[in-house]
């Protein structure tokens, strides 16, 4: 999985290496999100709340770059014996827009990023608790698919669901609004 993810990546270093000179990067917008955050098992399904950046466009102006900054957390347990585990991703992505006379774009894209995992376990027996954690940090690939829509002159609404692999895999589904800068 690691030596796929490393590929990934050698192929989009190579990619924005060749585009360098066809790019507009320019801070466009930024915005909120949230949404449902299924993680593979054990951890059961949550809520994610996240944070964007739009970022330009490359190559073409269907093309658009961007950030983002994901959070999402679960506690879960009996009385006594509890585990924490939280979630941070940090990514730049890619989106390619496609093109339709609607007031809806749909678009399709990924990313490869940094993901912040924490995990803390506390067990009480017989009077006597007990305390563990845990923290790594782990390259993650994911793929994502959306559709966005102008909803003012400065505000653009989105929904997407995005797969992220990586240590943790998680599926998500999220929709948020983007407050376009400059225009």
């Amino acid at each position: 999985m690691r030596k796929m993810i490393f590929f990934t990546f050698i192929l989009s270093l190579a990619f924005v290496m060749e585009a360098r000179a066809q790019f507009n990067f320019s801070f466009n917008g930024v915005g909120i999100y949230a949404g449902y955050v299924k993680p593979e098992d054990p951890i059961e399904s949550t809520v994610a709340f996240g944070v964007r950046a739009d970022l330009g466009t490359l190559m073409k102006d269907n093309i658009t770059m961007g950030a983002l900054i994901d959070y999402w957390g679960k506690q879960y347990g009996t009385t006594g014996n509890e585990v924490t585990f939280s979630s941070v991703t940090v990514a730049p992505y890619v989106h390619y827009n496609f093109v339709t006379d609607a007031r809806i774009m749909p678009y399709a894209g990924g990313g490869l990023g940094l993901t912040f995992n924490s995990t803390e376990v506390t067990i009480s027996y017989f009077g006597y608790t007990d305390n563990a954690s845990s923290s790594d940090t782990d390259f993650v690939l994911f793929g994502v698919g959306g559709a966005k829509m102008r909803l003012t002159d400065k505000m653009i609404g989105f929904a997407e669901a995005r797969y992220q692999i990586g240590d943790i895999d998680v599926l998500s589904a999220v929709f948020g609004v983007i407050y376009r800068l400059g225009r």
